[in-house]
């Protein structure tokens, strides 16, 4: 039996019908759009031909866009995959490029959907009309989203279409770059990661600035990004900078997430900072949370116990003889200080302004007492 006929059983007579099946036919529509298609790939060679690059007006203009603030940001793309971070060029890249060098033609085509089983067949191409060199790459991409137990079957057109569409600009980006000249894109991605560097002309301190905005906005903290980069912020260099922008760019577009750039093992555990000020404050908490150990004996020191006096007020005449009188001032300005002061009524807050400049301001007719707060005109006995 022929090709073109197929076999029918008649049930009721038992006998094998034998009908020809006539020939598909294309229709004249179809055969009209595959002539203009031929017309146009064969217009478009000639006129390339004819009409060869200028190399140098190419490379001039890759390195004048490549120096804009605005494509560097979108330069390059990072992805966790298998575990690791990925990183490279993006399509945003790759087709700028292509405008640049010229007489290239790329894109993707769809050439078939089963909705059965939930894939689709796609062709993504790069073709250099003037040299003939062509890339091209065929590749399934089912519709499906996630993976494990996030995995999700897509069934509206609109889902579909982007999730091809993502899987069709990872393919056409690699299509593209293998039939650009490989110093080309080299000299491209160096360029957009000076620009970085560089903040499109701002200085250094307000790049750095305007990065800890931005990953504040997302939630990242000073700390996790000095972290990451293994230095101070105030020492953050022009590369720290560029790659910082990067992460920043893909987590804008969602290529990664912050846990996954910023795991919790990466965030240290805060550490008291400040000067003598932070220091001063966070000893007079302890001091206070704590009991407090007898104060070495002085001309005074029974005073407040005896005139009745809260038990903050008894605590700050104590510490204010305790303290050398340089730091005395420190001591008043301290948070826990002032919380204490706003406690005290009018007689117990003048009494400890009164003991306070005393301290600080000795006046002549007071003994002389030393740093601990001792009479240095008392010989002892």
């Amino acid at each position: 039996m022929s090709g073109s006929q197929y076999a029918e059983h008649n049930g009721q007579s038992g006998m094998i019908v034998h009908q020809a099946t006539s020939p598909q036919r294309v229709g004249q529509a179809t055969m009209v759009e595959q002539a203009r298609a031929i017309a146009e790939v064969r217009a478009a060679v000639m006129i390339a031909r004819e009409n060869p690059r200028d190399r140098s007006a190419a490379i001039t203009e890759m390195r004048e866009v490549c120096a804009i603030q605005g494509l560097a940001e979108r330069a390059f793309f990072r992805v966790r995959r298998g575990g690791e971070m990925v990183n490279g060029e993006s399509i945003h890249l790759a087709r700028e490029l292509a405008r640049c060098w010229g007489n290239i033609t790329y894109g993707v085509k769809e050439m078939s959907r089963d909705d059965m089983l939930g894939q689709s067949e796609l062709l993504a191409f790069a073709w250099d009309l003037e040299t003939n060199d062509r890339s091209e790459v065929v590749f399934i991409v089912p519709h499906v989203r996630g993976n494990g137990e996030k995995r999700r079957v897509l069934t509206g057109t609109q889902e579909i279409y982007e999730n091809n569409a993502s899987f069709a600009g990872r393919r056409l980006r690699e299509t593209i770059f293998a039939v650009l000249p490989v110093w080309f894109k080299a000299e491209a991605s160096d360029i957009c990661h000076r620009t970085l560097e560089s903040g499109g002309g701002k200085p250094l301190v307000q790049c750095i600035a305007d990065l800890r905005t931005a990953f504040e906005a997302m939630g990242v903290t000073a700390t996790m990004l000095e972290k990451k980069r293994g230095r101070k912020m105030d020492d953050f260099t022009p590369e720290d900078v560029a790659a910082l922008r990067v992460v920043y760019g893909s987590l804008k577009r969602e290529e990664v997430t912050v846990a996954e750039e910023f795991p919790s093992a990466e965030i240290p555990p805060t550490k008291p900072t400040g000067g003598k000020l932070a220091v001063i404050e966070k000893a007079a908490k302890e001091e206070h949370a704590a009991p407090a150990s007898p104060p070495p004996p002085t001309r005074q020191a029974t005073a407040p116990a005896a005139a009745g006096m809260s038990a903050d007020c008894t605590w700050l005449l104590e510490n204010i003889r305790r303290t050398k009188p340089s730091e005395v001032a420190l001591l008043m300005k301290t948070k826990a200080v002032t919380k204490m002061l706003a406690g005290l009524s009018s007689d117990e807050l003048a009494v400890v302004e009164a003991e306070a400049s005393e301290r600080s301001h000795p006046t002549a007719a007071t003994s002389p007492v030393d740093d601990d707060g001792f009479p240095t005109d008392v010989m002892p006995g």
